[in-house]
C-alpha cells in the first residue's frame, strides 16, 4: 500500500511529540513494507531536514515535490498510486483526492482551551483543524482523553460527515543510552540528593516557573535536612532573562540539542521527571521516564492519569501549595509506589508503536475498501 503524508509538522518542528508520533508510524509502516510518500515544498523540504525524529528515516521516504502550498492536484496522487493520504497537523490545503481517503490526527484541545479562555489568536488555527477533519474520511486519536474531548468539541461534525474513528495511541522509542557521560551527570549525582529532569517548551499552560517555584519554597523549608535538588533544563529554546531569575540559586543544566542516546542516557541518570504541563493530549515524556525507572511528578491531568495511574506522585491543583506537597511527599518517600513495577509490565505491553502502527493499518484497510 501507498501512504501519502504532508510534511507539515516536520517542517514546523525541530523536535516535540506530534513529529515523534508521525516519524515513529512512518518507520513502523516501512517495516511493513509500505511505500511512504512526503508532500513537500522546496521550503518544506529545507526545514524538515532539521527535524531530528525524521533524519533516519530521510533516505526511505519519496519525497513529492509540489508548487502550489494551498492545492495538490489528483494527478501528483495517482502518478504515485496513493492509496491513502494522512495529513499530520492542519494546514490550509486543497485536495483534489476523489475516491482516495483522507485521514487525520487528533491530538489534544490547546487552542481550543485557550479560544474559550478569550484568546482569540487560536482562532485561525481551530478553524483550520475543523476544516481538516471536515475533509477526512477517518480520523485518530492517540489516547481515549484526546477522543473524549473531540466529541465534545466537534461534535457538529456529525452533522456534515459520516466519518470513521481509530484509537492509534502513542507510544515511546527510546535509544540505547550513551556510554559516555557528555554532561557530567555522575558528577552532579554524587553532589546533589536529587537530580530533576525537565523537558520541552516552559512558557504558559506547560508550567515550569511555578514548579521552579515551588522547589525553591521547599529547598529552604527542608533546608535542615539533605534536600539540595539539580535540575536538568532540557530543549525548549533558551532560558530568558525572566526565567534564570526565578531559578535564582538553585543548581541547574540547561541542554538545548541532543541525539535519541544521550536523551536516553539523561533518563537512566536522573531521579525524577518534572512535569507540571496542565494540558496534555498524551504525554509522552510521562511514558519514556516511567520505563526508565524514572520518577515522575505531574500535574493531575486526564491524559497523565489515563497513561500513568497511581505510579507517579501527582498535584491536584494549580497552585505552589499543592506542588510543595507532591514533592514533599516524593522526596519524603511518603505513599511510596510500590505497584510500579507491576504496572510498568502492562504499560510496556500495551504501548507500543508496533500496536499503534498495528491498529493504524488495519484503520487504512477499512477506509480503502469503504472508498
Amino acid at each position: 500500500m501507498n501512504i501519502c503524508f504532508d510534511c507539515f509538522i516536520f517542517s514546523n518542528q525541530k523536535y516535540g511529540g506530534i513529529s515523534v508520533h508521525f516519524a515513529s508510524i512512518i518507520k513502523e509502516l516501512i517495516k511493513r513494507d509500505y511505500k511512504i510518500f512526503l508532500l513537500v515544498t522546496k521550503k518544506e523540504y529545507k526545514k524538515l531536514l532539521d527535524n531530528i525524529h525524521l533524519q533516519e528515516l530521510i533516505e526511505r521516504i519519496n519525497f513529492v515535490f509540489i508548487r502550489n502550498q494551498f492545492f495538490v492536484g489528483f494527478s501528483v496522487f495517482q502518478r504515485n498510486k496513493i492509496e491513502i493520504i494522512h495529513l499530520t497537523y492542519y494546514p490550509f490545503r486543497f485536495f483534489d483526492n476523489r475516491n482516495i481517503p483522507i485521514v487525520s490526527t487528533f491530538h489534544d484541545v490547546i487552542p481550543e482551551i485557550y479560544f474559550l479562555k478569550g484568546n482569540f489568536k487560536y482562532f485561525f488555527l481551530i478553524f483550520f483543524k475543523f476544516y481538516n477533519f471536515l475533509i477526512s474520511d477517518g480520523i485518530c486519536f492517540v489516547s481515549n482523553y484526546s477522543f473524549d474531548r473531540f466529541s465534545e468539541f466537534y461534535f457538529l461534525l456529525k452533522l456534515f460527515r459520516n466519518q470513521k474513528y481509530c484509537k492509534t495511541y502513542n507510544s515511546y522509542n527510546l535509544d540505547l543510552p550513551s556510554k559516555v557521560d557528555k554532561f557530567s551527570l555522575n558528577k552532579y549525582k554524587k553532589k546533589h540528593s536529587h537530580l530533576f529532569l525537565y523537558v520541552g517548551k516552559r512558557g504558559g499552560y506547560k508550567n515550569f516557573n511555578k514548579i521552579i517555584k515551588s522547589i525553591k519554597q521547599v529547598k529552604f523549608e527542608l533546608s535542615n535536612s539533605n534536600f539540595d535538588p539539580f535540575i536538568v533544563i532540557l530543549s525548549g529554546g533558551e532560558l530568558s532573562a525572566y526565567e534564570k531569575k526565578e531559578l535564582g540559586t538553585l543548581s541547574y543544566l540547561k541542554i538545548e540539542n541532543i541525539n535519541s542516546k544521550d536523551y536516553a542516557f539523561i533518563l537512566s541518570k536522573v531521579d525524577c521527571l518534572i512535569h507540571p504541563s496542565l494540558i496534555e493530549g498524551f504525554g509522552i515524556t510521562i511514558l519514556e521516564a516511567l520505563v526508565s525507572n524514572c520518577d515522575v511528578i505531574a500535574y493531575k491531568s486526564k491524559a497523565a492519569f489515563e497513561i500513568a495511574q497511581n505510579s507517579i506522585y501527582y498535584f491536584e491543583e494549580n497552585n505552589i501549595k499543592s506542588i510543595n506537597n507532591a514533592l514533599i511527599k516524593y522526596i519524603k518517600n511518603i505513599d511510596k509506589l510500590n505497584q510500579k513495577k507491576d504496572f510498568l509490565k502492562k504499560i510496556t505491553k500495551r504501548y507500543s508503536w508496533s500496536n499503534s502502527a498495528d491498529n493504524l493499518v488495519k484503520f487504512y484497510g477499512t477506509l480503502a475498501k469503504i472508498n
